[in-house]
Order: structure tokens, then C-alpha cells, then sequence
């Protein structure tokens, strides 16, 4: 692989992980539980670092996989206190993916929200907006991007800049 070479440009150095700080824990050890697919955000408005992420267990361990979703606040990006969390239910879904989350304006906040459309089995894009983020209402969500919107097998995982 050559420096001119796409591939290369994705390339990262490793990090020791064991130096590393553990910001949240799966709820229990063991082979397929976990925390992921995060998202985060620092606000120069207010300070504060966002980070949302997704808890998985075990397929059979209720409520399994893509269950929840979490959004916690901190001021230096390694501290974080929980604000909001939703669940998959809410959204009368199977599982819940990566989101994303955006300031859009003085008391406006949207979270993009990647999960299971309950109408065809596929992944799709929906936003919730609220005045704060510890006020979404996943039930409130609206549809950004749908498989079926571009007939394809799945949208996932919005990624914000």
C-alpha cells in the first residue's frame, strides 16, 4: 500500500487500550454485551460534550439487542451524567441503531434517530426534535430517510458534521 493509495489515507496508529478510560459499561460481562455505536458532540454554546450511545445483550436476554438508547452530558468529554435515555418500544421496533444528535438553534435540539422500520423489516432515519435534549419523545419522531424512500435495503447511522 502506497500514500497515494485510498486505503492509506484510513490508516490510524494504535493506542495502548488498557491506558484508556472506560466512559460507560455494558449492563453485565459476557459474550454479546456491550455499549457502541456511538455518537457525540461538543456544544460551544453551553460547554458541554454530548454522547449517545446504544446498549446490546444477548439475543434471548430481555430486552436484547438495540434495546435502548442513552444520551449523556459532561464538561471535559471523559465525566458524563445520564440526561435521557429511550427505548426500542417506543418507536415500536426491533432494535434501535447508531444516532446522532445536533444543536439547531437557541432551544432547539434533533436527534437522529437509526432503527428497524416496523412497516418492512428494513433500517430507516428519523429525527425528534425538542426544546432541550433531555426532553425527547421518541413517539414524536418523523421519517428523514426510509429504504423504501430509495428503494434500497437500508438506511443506518447517520453521521453529523
Amino acid at each position: 500500500m502506497t500514500r497515494r493509495d485510498p486505503q492509506h489515507w484510513g490508516q490510524f496508529s494504535r493506542f495502548p487500550a488498557e491506558q484508556g478510560t472506560v466512559i460507560c459499561s455494558p449492563p453485565a460481562a459476557g459474550s454479546g454485551y456491550w455499549v457502541g455505536a456511538p455518537g457525540a458532540m461538543y456544544d460551544a454554546t453551553d460547554g458541554s460534550f454530548y454522547l449517545i450511545y446504544r446498549v446490546r445483550r444477548p439475543r434471548g436476554v430481555q430486552p436484547d439487542r438495540g434495546a435502548e438508547i442513552h444520551l449523556l452530558r459532561g464538561s471535559d468529554g471523559v465525566q458524563f451524567e445520564e440526561i435521557w435515555s429511550g427505548t426500542k418500544d417506543q418507536l415500536s421496533t426491533t432494535s434501535i441503531e447508531r444516532c446522532g444528535l445536533r444543536r439547531l438553534g437557541p432551544d432547539r435540539w434533533a436527534l437522529y434517530v437509526s432503527y428497524v422500520d416496523p412497516a418492512d423489516g428494513r433500517w430507516r432515519i428519523d429525527v425528534c426534535e425538542a426544546a432541550s435534549p433531555d426532553k425527547f419523545d421518541l413517539r414524536n419522531c418523523r421519517p428523514i430517510l426510509t429504504a423504501a424512500d430509495i428503494d434500497a435495503d437500508g438506511v443506518k447511522e447517520p453521521f453529523l458534521f
